[in-house]
């Protein structure tokens, strides 16, 4: 009974009741001295410890001060229990054997991922009902009755060998002194954390083709959501590191014990945790204030991100805004890395004259390859796959219709900018003056790099191609633009092919063009004196010749898709030109293919010219930081100044238009396209010319001979 003291219409607690560990009386008596002892040797062990360090000065260092704090941070011994803390709940969820003591042990294990998850939840202000969804019910991998105990067999022996695997290669290595070095090191690492991966999902799922339903708690869903996104972001880092052991122990053999000192590997294992645990909590915190009202099952085998993200009934803008930033920040650094470390390991392997050396630099880093691309690979079919990705059933009934009803679209109504009558005069009259601008700039640098000779150089023989690139553009896109804020803008199916062409065309190509002009920066600036022969006429032509053809090739693969769907939905295209992603939406065919088409090229033309540009201004920038004159410097940042604001431009404006959460309206889609393709091609000419002594001479001398003519 609880003592209460009747105050009016209220009861005040004056004493409270603890139920203890147990009520089971035959167990009283041994855990009450069980727990004593432990009590006794915890006093008795910290105490004699705080004592001994006190009184002994060659003790007082600085780990020595970390000591005494141990009675204080018990937490230290379960730093690793949430790794079990998983497991444990499967044996316990059940309410047959929900025995109290499981709840106890597991309440210990989970002591610190808890009060984490608690923290975040009972912060969130979101009013009296916070989260409407208590628990979350798991579909697994297959609702398929027959297939549930084979699968469950299945992931039972692949959950067995990968925790035995990892756990002894684990202990080879601990136990094996000769193994004690940065590789394995590294291993140790890669196989700790895939051991801790295991733990953190497969026992759930393996419930998911046992049990009729496989329920997850909120904060079991969002403890799993944590660990997941620790181990990925931290197995990428890891795998990253890797990469660059293998390019010192090829590269530099010699300074090897040097590079890859202990302090050097234990702070690059550090790093990788840290950005694990930043990402993770980076994820689980913007998920915790989402709220989930509408429906509690996840049509998944875990607590993944983007299943979570479909059930919420609130905004996920900054959710997904996270996600791209986080999955940006890893994939980018860590595949940046692996790449250029692989890069100057295969030019190292090229140069070995023995064909032993080349066999054993290849086998040593033979390992790590697969390991990378099974990781990447799978990684990017998971998540970069299309979005509409259907099923065979699905795909049948899709041809169906289109061929039992062939009523395709023959033209297309482009509903331009804005609908609002009152901008229309002066929308016309501003992008009117741009598109003169454009032309104007445009052609007026191609007329003095062509007339003048001593503008025939590599760097003005680019940006001769590029004012081309922007003419053709500006007269592609601007003025159907324009027509669509006088009048309704028809356009015919070939015309919007022709247009999407052309469009595709010039953006590949101008990725290319600003590629090949950092190429030629990084020349003139880290290669001076072999500039003339590295940038001659014929590889600057064969460049071109280069970027021309990429451009083709990627315009004729968008347009060759689009050309064999059927447009039976509708004809009304919400956009100024006729882009992809608008005309996919008005399909009422598959839309698999082509979605997989764009992945595959926007992927090629944006990561191989951005990956050469940032390499580029990387090499350009070791090479001015070791110019000691400041005029030096001046003058390098100067020549590469005006590329660097184009490029900056160009890409921030497509990766804006394209990397955007989906959430984002359709007008913001168009607004940030126009700086791409009608505000570039005006600024380009402003950019090289404004500042540009050359350009400016060349001016002046055009002028002189135009008026004494």
């Amino acid at each position: 009974k609880l003592s209460c003291t009747k105050k009016e219409n209220y009861w005040v607690m004056k004493e409270f009741i603890l139920l203890g560990l147990t009520q089971q009386p035959e167990l009283q008596l041994p855990l009450f001295f069980l727990f004593l002892g432990i009590y006794v040797v915890s006093m008795v062990g910290n105490l004699g410890l705080v004592v001994l360090i006190v009184l002994n000065p060659h003790l007082h260092t600085p780990i020595s001060d970390c000591f005494e704090l141990s009675p204080a941070h018990p937490n230290v011994l379960f730093s690793l229990q949430p790794l079990f803390h998983r497991s444990l709940l499967l044996l316990c969820h059940n309410p047959q054997n929900a025995a109290f003591f499981c709840w106890m042990f597991i309440t210990l294990a989970g002591a610190w991922p808890c009060p984490l998850m608690n923290c975040f939840c009972y912060s969130k202000g979101t009013g009296a009902s916070a989260f409407i969804v208590s628990e979350f019910t798991l579909m697994g991998l297959t609702d398929q009755p027959e297939l549930q105990l084979p699968l469950f067999v299945l992931f039972l022996v692949n959950y067995t060998v990968t925790v035995m695997g990892n756990l002894s290669l684990m202990s080879l290595i601990f136990l094996n002194s000769n193994l004690h070095t940065p590789m394995y090191y590294f291993i140790f690492n890669l196989s700790f954390i895939d051991f801790c991966y295991s733990f953190v999902f497969t026992p759930k799922m393996l419930m998911s083709f046992v049990l009729e339903k496989n329920t997850i708690s909120f904060r079991g869903c969002m403890t799993q959501l944590f660990f997941f996104c620790f181990f990925v972001n931290s197995e990428s880092y890891v795998l990253t590191a890797m990469a660059y052991d293998r390019y010192v122990a090829i590269c530099q053999p010699l300074l090897y014990k040097v590079v890859m000192s202990p302090g050097v590997c234990f702070m690059l294992m550090f790093a990788s945790y840290l950005m694990g645990f930043a990402g993770a909590m980076a994820h689980t915190g913007c998920m915790i204030r989402l709220s989930f009202c509408d429906s509690n099952i996840i049509d998944h085998y875990m607590c993944d991100i983007f299943p979570l993200l479909q059930l919420s009934c609130s905004s996920i803008y900054v959710n997904e805004l996270v996600s791209f930033i986080v999955v940006g920040t890893v994939i980018t650094l860590s595949s940046l890395i692996i790449l250029v470390s692989y890069a100057m390991i295969l030019s190292n392997i090229i140069h070995m004259s023995s064909g032993k050396s080349w066999s054993k630099a290849m086998g040593t880093c033979g390992s790590h390859i697969i390991t990378v691309s099974l990781f990447y690979g799978s990684g990017l079919l998971a998540y970069v796959k299309p979005s509409s990705a259907e099923t065979v059933g699905q795909a049948v009934t899709w041809r169906r219709m289109a061929l039992g009803n062939d009523s395709s679209v023959k033209e297309f109504i482009l509903m331009g900018l804005t609908q609002r009558s009152e901008l229309q005069l002066p929308l016309f009259f501003f992008f009117l003056g741009i598109y003169v601008v454009s032309m104007v700039g445009n052609l007026g640098l191609i007329v003095l790099i062509a007339f003048n000779p001593h503008l025939h150089t590599p760097m003005y023989y680019f940006l001769f191609h590029l004012s081309f690139t922007d003419l053709c553009y500006s007269s592609v896109i601007t003025p159907k633009m324009l027509v669509s804020f006088m009048r309704q803008n028809i356009l015919s199916h070939a015309e919007c092919m022709t247009q999407l062409f052309f469009f595709c065309f010039l953006v590949i190509d101008e990725c290319y063009i600003l590629t090949a002009m950092a190429y030629d920066r990084y020349a003139a600036i880290c290669k001076p004196l072999l500039y003339q022969v590295i940038m001659s006429y014929q590889v600057c032509h064969l460049m071109m010749v280069g970027a021309y053809m990429m451009g083709f090739v990627g315009s004729m693969a968008h347009v060759v898709c689009m050309l064999r769907l059927t447009f039976c939905d509708g004809n009304i295209i919400n956009h100024y030109i006729c882009d992809i992603l608008p005309l996919l939406k008005l399909s009422c065919t598959s839309t698999a293919i082509n979605e997989l088409v764009v992945y595959i090229v926007v992927g090629v033309n944006v990561i191989v010219p951005s990956l050469t540009i940032f390499i580029s201004y990387a090499l350009i920038l070791s090479n001015i930081l070791g110019i000691h004159s400041a005029e030096g410097r001046s003058k390098a940042f100067s020549t590469c100044g005006s590329h660097v604001i184009a490029v900056s431009f160009f890409f921030g404006a497509a990766a804006f238009n394209y990397f955007k959460p989906s959430s984002a309206s359709e007008d913001a889609d168009k607004v940030s396209t126009i700086f791409y393709t009608i505000v570039g091609p005006m600024l380009n000419p402003l950019i090289y010319s404004i500042r540009n002594k050359d350009v400016h001479i060349a001016l002046r001398k055009t002028l002189k001979k135009c008026i004494f003519t």
